[in-house]
């Protein structure tokens, strides 16, 4: 499916071509109003206005034939609840409705529901207006410039964008995917050497342990097995570093962003190719000293992995130390700019022009679907950044990636160094509720904590809840996330019925979120969340956090 470039106001996106919009505002039958036999689009008007909603309903839709239904809520809560239970195409969302607040009630409606948003606000709010695109609006419509045409142009440029987007999403994770599925085999070569040490010590230990039981030990010993913890730990970080990057990488996130630290993306997406990297070149990372960026950690490691994926396929393997894959970083004024470069075979210049362009590939049948690069390129643009190549046949190429620093981060300082909670001197001991459906974990969860604090355990949900309704005088309660029949959310909406007064003190943990009601629920509520695998520091810093 191809695309056309269309454009409303001052914004421009592409779309399906089966999606196209002029910019007269006309469908390519050159008409303003949906084709015969297009479904009914459901339109949903939030404003506390009355006159603005009959204005509305009368004109979208003013023929026999109707092709729009039109609902009306007024107030915010109200708009949500319907948004998300009505299956609307589109909401028209005044920012004059009742207990409205511009801006901050715009963000969260946006962050509430997967519906288009057009924003209704007075005439000559243009600043405000635009902002309110900023904020995730599709478009916006002044209340005193209401007719037909122009809200048929509008309602259907916001629905037709709006799905524009989500098969952009779409398209992205899938990308995401596939490049995950290369990596299979690697990832797992990366985890199972240090499960392969990891075992063999644990192994070890315990026959070292038992001939110290028996009299039978040696001098040595103490140190022996101190040496071989120690291993066994640096193992089980490196595969929770390799878990926690996977998950991070997968994840089906939206366009929201966070503050990244550019030396750990690199150094975490370098970790998911070093299997496919090793076998053809030498690896180099230069990373000077860079500023954090704003932007989606999944997504832009998603570019990584795939410029690191293509420069490993442009090198024969077995010739490691005769090829070279080199990623580096630096800021230059107020840009990062990341290089991938490799010794490999390069890209003909009869052929570069179009290595951004969809479904374009080199690659033999099956071994790439052309989406790579055109998806790495739009990411980049997306988070107003640049993407470029040079290369030389038969020398190797360089992918530069130019990303502005953020404005609210630029100036950030550096954050003090501060002693851990953990490492600071012991306070009050505290009543604690072990809550996971996993026995072992459970156990070792509790002898982490048992010198420091009284621990009691439950194994499930329900045991959980059954312990708080006899004893509910916990100061902190520790309790897994995703768990057959009684979940995490379970225990949470029963704390909040029952014991409102606990739900402070309620602290999750988790090992990957794979539903969409557990996503919307941490979305939502962000509650204090622990990655698993957790260590003893992790938890006693939070321990002290929520009771102190």
């Amino acid at each position: 499916m191809g695309t056309l470039l269309c454009s409303n106001s001052s914004k421009h996106v592409q779309l399906p071509l089966g999606l196209f919009w002029e910019s007269k505002g006309k469908y390519l039958d050159n008409t303003d109003r949906p084709v015969e036999g297009s479904p009914v689009q459901r339109v949903l008007v939030a404003s506390s206005d009355e006159q603005i909603i009959y204005s509305i309903r009368d004109l979208v839709d003013p023929g026999p034939n109707r092709r729009y239904t039109v609902n009306s809520t007024k107030t915010i809560s109200e708009t949500v609840e319907q948004a998300n239970e009505g299956h609307y195409d589109i909401l028209l969302l005044d920012l004059g409705l009742e207990q409205a607040d511009g801006l901050s009630t715009l963000r969260t409606i946006h962050k509430m529901i997967d519906t288009p948003i057009v924003i209704l606000t007075e005439a000559g709010s243009e600043t405000l207006s635009l902002q309110c695109l900023e904020a995730g609006a599709q478009e916006y419509l002044h209340k005193e410039d209401l007719s037909t045409p122009s809200l048929r142009r509008t309602l259907s440029y916001a629905i037709s964008r709006h799905r524009a987007n989500d098969l952009r999403l779409r398209l992205e994770h899938s990308d995401r995917l596939a490049s995950l599925g290369q990596l299979t085999a690697g990832v797992a070569h990366e985890i199972n050497n240090p499960a392969t040490y990891v075992l063999g010590n644990l192994r070890q230990i315990a026959e070292v342990v038992q001939g110290l039981i028996a009299g039978d030990g040696n001098p040595g010993d103490l140190e022996l097995i101190a040496d071989m913890t120690k291993d066994c730990r640096q193992g089980v970080d490196l595969i929770a570093s390799i878990s926690r990057e996977l998950k991070f990488y997968a994840r089906d996130d939206d366009d929201s962003t966070e503050i990244i630290n550019i030396e750990e993306l690199i150094d975490n997406s370098s970790t998911m190719t070093l299997n496919e990297i090793r076998y053809r070149a030498r690896f180099e990372k230069d990373i000077g000293k860079v500023p954090n960026i704003r932007g989606s950690r999944a997504k832009l490691s998603q570019v990584l992995v795939n410029l690191l994926i293509n420069a490993t396929h442009a090198i024969q393997e077995g010739t490691t130390t005769e090829n070279c894959i080199r990623i580096s970083a630096k800021q230059v004024d107020d840009n990062v700019i990341i290089q991938v470069s490799d010794t490999g075979t390069g890209i003909p210049k009869s052929i570069i022009n179009n290595i951004f362009k969809p479904y374009y590939t080199t690659k033999a049948h099956g071994q790439g679907t052309g989406l790579g690069l055109s998806i790495c390129q739009e990411i980049i643009e997306h988070h107003k950044g640049r993407l470029t190549v040079s290369s030389r046949e038969n020398l190797g190429t360089t992918f530069t990636i130019e990303l502005p620093i953020a404005a609210d981060i630029r100036c950030e300082p550096k954050a003090p160094a501060t002693k851990r909670i953990s490492e600071m001197p012991a306070t009050t001991r505290r009543r604690i509720l072990l809550i996971d459906d996993e026995p072992l974990l459970l156990k070792s969860l509790a002898r982490m904590l048992q010198a420091h604090h009284d621990v009691s355990s439950a194994i499930g949900g329900g045991k959980g809840l059954t312990c708080l309704r006899e004893n509910g005088a916990y100061d902190i309660i520790i309790c897994d996330l995703m768990m057959p029949e009684v979940d995490g959310l379970h225990v949470y909406d029963t704390l909040s019925k029952e014991f409102p007064d606990l739900v402070p003190k309620l602290v999750f943990l988790s090992g990957g979120v794979f539903t969409d009601r557990m996503s919307s629920f941490l979305q939502e509520y962000q509650p204090r969340l622990l990655d698993k695998p957790v260590s003893r520091d992790a938890l006693l810093d939070v321990i002290n956090e929520v009771t102190n």
